[in-house]
């Protein structure tokens, strides 16, 4: 199952972010950060917004956030980022939603540093636990979540003050986007806009002497000019009383027109061949004594892709040249987490939306010149 595979891919990522070139003399420092969130639920459909209209999701988290000093040539790139590895917590306030518990891998992104006070932007993925998803019988009423597990996708504007050397005060907005990419449906996904307030330990004062470290070769792996994703996985048809599932396929060509050190543009052409769709439109009422619409779909798509190492996330934002299955439905988004393995290839791992509601979590491979 994806989603299980994106736990597995979290959990990597974060131990890698949290425990690489870790030594007896290590690069890296540790903050420690409690907080307390309240927002609520982004309407995205007539659905989304009966259920949620009196929700008012509140909770909590704690985050481990690992510092870097230039270590490696990509944290200079990027003015030093910060690395978070997160447990959070929302309880949302409907007695249909429940309870969603998550752990997340954010990378942190300096906008501004000043002496006392310091604005960063932050992006990751990771996964959750909803206690109360959709139940036939059950709980029928929560169209947003039809799965225990979902993935996550989210991100935060922080700004945080330095009160002494040790001790930081900080508040931030941010979005938390959950939902199962479709495996299991209904499937409306929920969206958190949260704010935040906390406090940040940091139970050092300087930074370690890179001179001691060992040099390490950091030039990356190959910079890659064209790529061709091949992805893809399982997905359930719309009518969620039915509990079948159909595989999809994607393929991604891309072209990057321009390199940069800390990261590239990209555009590019999408297949999509979803088996799920074309089921639901060969089942539909209005094309019982008709010739359903094409279930496939082409797209072209531009976005960026910020490269740390050989991990990249990149960010997509599609139109659709040809698709006769939803013709109302002109773009798409897609986020995704690439691990280049070798010079060549590497792993590719998605979510393909449609503003605010998920369409498939994707899972494939990259290969490149």
């Amino acid at each position: 199952m994806n989603i299980r595979l994106l736990a597995v891919f979290t959990l990597f990522l974060g131990s890698h972010f949290l425990t690489s070139a870790q030594g007896e003399k290590s690069p890296y420092r540790y903050s420690y950060v409690a907080e307390l969130n309240r927002g609520f639920i982004m309407k995205h459909g007539p659905e989304v917004g009966i259920i949620s209209r009196d929700a008012r999701p509140n909770g909590f988290a704690f985050h481990l956030i690992k510092h870097t000093y230039g270590y490696r040539k990509w944290e200079k790139e990027h003015n030093y980022p910060t690395f978070k590895f997160s447990f959070n917590y929302f309880d949302l306030n409907q007695q249909y939603l429940g309870n969603l518990f998550g752990l997340t891998t954010t990378l942190q992104f300096p906008l501004l540093k000043k002496e006392k006070f310091q604005i960063d932007f932050a992006t990751g993925i990771g996964v959750s636990y909803n206690d109360k998803p959709f139940d036939m019988e059950t709980n029928n009423k929560n169209v947003l979540l039809g799965s225990h597990i979902n993935t996550v996708i989210r991100g935060d504007l922080s700004f945080a003050y330095a009160v002494t050397d040790n001790w930081a005060t900080f508040m931030n907005i941010g979005i938390y986007h959950a939902s199962n990419g479709s495996y299991t449906k209904p499937n409306k996904g929920i969206n958190i806009i949260n704010g935040g307030i906390g406090a940040r330990y940091t139970p050092f004062t300087s930074k370690p002497d890179l001179s001691e470290m060992p040099e390490l070769e950091d030039q990356g792996p190959k910079n890659l000019k064209y790529t061709l994703t091949v992805s893809g996985g399982m997905q359930q048809e719309s009518s969620f009383d039915v509990n079948e599932r159909e595989p999809f396929y994607n393929f991604l060509f891309i072209y990057y027109p321009i390199l940069q050190n800390r990261g590239k543009w990209a555009v590019g052409l999408d297949y999509f061949h979803n088996l799920a769709l074309k089921k639901d439109l060969s089942r539909h009422p209005s094309f019982i004594n008709d010739t359903p619409p094409d279930f496939r779909r082409v797209g072209m798509t531009g976005g960026y892709e910020v490269s740390f190492g050989r991990f990249g996330a990149l960010f997509q934002l599609g139109y659709y040249l040809y698709n006769d299955a939803h013709p109302g439905q002109l773009f798409y988004q897609r986020y995704s987490a690439r691990y280049q393995l070798t010079n060549f290839m590497g792993i590719h791992f998605g979510l393909r939306t449609h503003l605010g509601n998920a369409e498939n979590i994707e899972l494939g491979i990259f290969v490149g010149l």
